[in-house]
């Protein structure tokens, strides 16, 4: 049983214990939220967990359009890797965006070199996480220009569908800026008293805070059971 000092039943709290950045596409927080009657820590901690997975919003880049016919497997003159290889490291990129709506940006890089996510042009309310992020090596004296979409949704976007006649291709999106989620339930005693600590640990991809995280699903769980009040003005409700 871990002793954990608590005074009031009436008011729980959320204290961040720690956070760490390993590096600046993971960050990591842990955060405890006492005091819980019995059963309380598993409906909070599992809500949480669920909201945080599937309500938080991202963005990331969900097409490519190159200028000439371009087929996915396909080389490109004087670059390393060959399309495909380019879609998948353009799709890792991280970005946040104050936006919900969708931004084309331009790559624009003469070689030779390595190209990064530093290369991006686009609209200043897309910001890329990590500018180090790797997209190709371009070995030549050869010109690498195409157009990318970036868009800011939740959850995941499969596509397999690629237009070949003008060279789009649509990536698979995966917007959750949550790596992962995991909470763990501690029995407490105070006064001969059973109550219950919840440690809620939190990992995201850089574009956002774990703190930002947990007050963004938090505010969602509210938003969601927020229409369920209105049954108070209802005949025949009890009142608690």
């Amino acid at each position: 049983m871990l002793k954990y000092s608590i005074y009031s039943l009436v008011n729980p709290y959320c204290i961040c214990l720690d956070k760490e950045f390993e590096h600046s596409q993971l960050h990591y927080s842990r955060f405890a939220i006492s005091p819980l009657l019995p059963g309380q820590a598993n409906i909070l901690g599992n809500a949480i967990r669920k909201v945080l997975l599937t309500e938080i919003q991202g963005a990331c880049i969900t097409s490519v359009i190159f200028p000439t016919n371009t087929h996915e497997y396909s080389n490109l003159p004087g670059i390393r890797e060959n399309v495909h290889e380019m879609l998948l490291n353009l799709r890792d990129i991280v970005l946040s965006s104050e936006t919900n709506e969708p931004k084309t940006g331009h790559i624009l890089f003469q070689g030779p070199g390595i190209l990064t996510a530093k290369y991006i042009e686009i609209d200043s309310s897309i910001h890329i996480v990590d500018p180090t992020q790797y997209i190709a090596s371009v070995e030549k004296n050869v010109q690498l220009n195409f157009s990318i979409i970036v868009q800011k949704q939740r959850g995941w976007k499969l596509h397999s569908e690629i237009n070949k006649i003008n060279s789009i291709f649509n990536l698979d999106a995966k917007f959750t800026p949550i790596k992962n989620v995991n909470y763990n339930i501690y029995s407490v005693e105070d006064k001969n008293i059973l109550q219950e600590l919840l440690i809620l640990e939190i990992w995201t991809n850089g574009s956002l805070s774990p703190e930002e995280a947990l007050y963004k699903a938090s505010y969602s769980l509210t938003l969601l059971l927020k229409p369920l009040l209105n049954f108070q003005n209802q005949k025949n409700i009890n009142k608690y």
